[in-house]
């Protein structure tokens, strides 16, 4: 995924960017990783 770098707060503002909650972000993240098939953590 390519991603357009704003540089200042009205840009991102304008693009369009909608934050997301910690929860979120990371139950996003999980799901990428189990989808990859890496290992989560080093044991």
């Amino acid at each position: 995924m390519t991603r357009k770098e704003n540089t200042t707060l009205g840009a991102l503002k304008k693009s369009g960017y909608t934050p997301l909650t910690i929860q979120e972000e990371m139950a996003q993240n999980l799901r990428q990783h189990l989808k990859s098939g890496k290992k989560l953590l080093k044991v």
